[in-house]
């Protein structure tokens, strides 16, 4: 019973601070984007390096981390007066980030460790894996913050959807070598539960919405079923993270859910779906 208490209190404030975000603007977006991805990377080089990755090493890379969000910010939005200062500081972040990955690759030859080549694979891994994908849903944001509150909605039903179906009538499994307890009955009560949301987002929301009304029950429909299979890969990748290394939650941040990356798995799959969701709307004008 306590362990209920506590996983739901710590899931109340985690939702309460993402949509805080989501309703501030674009500022605070940043902010929640570059707060997921210190916390995320250093997880992730903590438990693929079981904590022997060199202190510099890591700094370094919790540094290097926040300059693809950092880049996208200015790009957009700016934080200096001319747009040629802009650029300017843009082009010095890309340097700087082009710099870190040759560094990155250099540094095993000064700094002794036992495996230095994976290491610095898992670093260079932590950036793909956590930091452009977390960049691209603050990206998304910026061009349409509606999306990426239903993008949120979605991921967060799927989930729910899954569990309570998967927990009544889940009998077939859907990747047992990797999630035992994932049921293909889970899986489809989720995709159910996300194009559901996207159909009725359309009907009732779209037209009184200045971001949404370009989008028919169809379109947002389509996106509810991506962000369920992407959801679920996501979850999947992570799972097959955690089972590879031997751990069962990728740390202890949040009390009843483990680690950070155990609550933003999904996430990392979906938000550069959702970038590429908006991209190509935009094109083809769907």
């Amino acid at each position: 019973m306590k362990n209920v208490i506590t996983r739901s209190l710590t899931g109340i404030v985690y939702i309460g601070i993402i949509i805080g975000a989501l309703i501030a603007g674009i500022p605070w977006m940043l902010a929640l984007t570059l707060l997921f991805t210190l916390l995320a990377v250093d997880e992730f080089n903590r438990i693929s390096d079981s904590h022997r990755l060199h202190p510099f090493l890591r700094i370094l890379d919790l540094m290097i981390s926040c300059i693809p969000a950092t880049a996208v910010y200015v790009l957009f939005c700016g934080i200096a007066k001319t747009q040629a200062l802009n650029l300017s500081i843009i082009t010095a972040l890309g340097v700087g980030y082009i710099l870190y990955i040759m560094a990155r690759m250099i540094a095993p030859m000064y700094i002794k460790s036992e495996n230095p080549l994976a290491e610095t694979a898992h670093s260079l891994m932590g950036q793909f894996y956590v930091t452009w994908p977390l960049a691209m849903m603050l990206t998304a944001y910026i061009m349409n913050p509606k999306i990426v509150l239903l993008m949120f909605v979605m991921i967060w039903l799927n989930d729910t959807g899954a569990f309570c179906v998967g927990s009544l009538f889940g009998r077939h499994r859907l990747f047992e070598r990797i999630s035992p307890k994932k049921s293909w009955e889970g899986f489809f009560g989720g995709l159910v539960f996300a194009i559901a949301a996207g159909v009725f987002t359309a009907l009732y929301f779209g037209s009184n919405s200045t971001y949404l009304h370009n989008f028919s029950p169809l379109c947002l429909g389509i996106f509810g079923a991506i962000v369920a299979i992407k959801s679920t890969w996501g979850d999947l990748v992570e799972s097959l993270i955690k089972r590879t290394l031997g751990i069962k939650d990728s740390g202890n941040l949040l009390p009843g859910h483990g680690g950070i990356l155990d609550r933003i798995d999904s996430l990392l799959f979906v938000a550069p779906s959702t970038f590429l969701f908006l991209i190509i709307s935009h094109i083809f004008n769907i």
